[in-house]
């Protein structure tokens, strides 16, 4: 598990919708389906990615926490302030804790707020994660073949990433693309 081979730390994840949303933009290209309803349809879908992500991480990280809404990740941010982590430790973060339709419409934390439709994947709802918590790091596991010495505009042009990532890595958030 990539998690195994890291350093001591708080590590936050959220987990894609793969297959599934690949499944949404066809339905999108053969239906001609409102934009706006897509993004937040597949946004709900994180959902239940989220909830399949714990059910099997549970038992592989028994350690493993979950932040489930706003508040929680609020407590969280004030607890990374106050203490420093001695070991390693995996939080898995749902989605909407961090990025729903209140949120867009009126932002809560910095004024960065990733756009609505399709330009919008996981990859930069993680950045905007990374973002909100103040995070130096942000590790995109990707399920294609990454090679290590893409640079973030490689990756966005060959499609591995959405160009929004970049508008994040500009604020001093270093991105790793890495192979899962």
């Amino acid at each position: 598990m990539w998690l195994e081979r890291q350093p001591q730390g708080v590590y936050l994840a959220i987990v894609g919708g793969g297959e599934a949303i690949e499944a949404m933009r066809t339905l999108d290209r053969l239906h001609h389906l409102d934009q706006t309803e897509m993004h937040w349809r597949c946004i709900t879908m994180l959902d239940a990615t989220f909830e399949i992500a714990f059910e099997i991480l549970r038992i592989a990280v028994p350690s493993l926490r979950v932040i489930q809404s706003y508040d929680q990740l609020q407590l969280f941010r004030e607890m990374l302030h106050k203490e420093h982590s001695t070991g390693k430790q995996l939080i898995l973060v749902r989605v909407k804790s961090f990025y729903d339709q209140l949120a867009v419409t009126a932002p809560r934390e910095k004024p960065l707020v990733p756009e609505i439709g399709w330009q919008t994947t996981s990859d930069t709802l993680a950045m905007y994660l990374a973002h909100m918590t103040d995070s130096k790091r942000c590790v995109l596991l990707k399920s294609c073949s990454v090679d290590g010495q893409a640079t973030l505009d490689d990756a966005v042009a060959e499609g591995m990433i959405d160009a929004q990532v970049i508008k994040y890595a500009a604020e001093d958030i270093r991105c790793e693309l890495i192979t899962l």
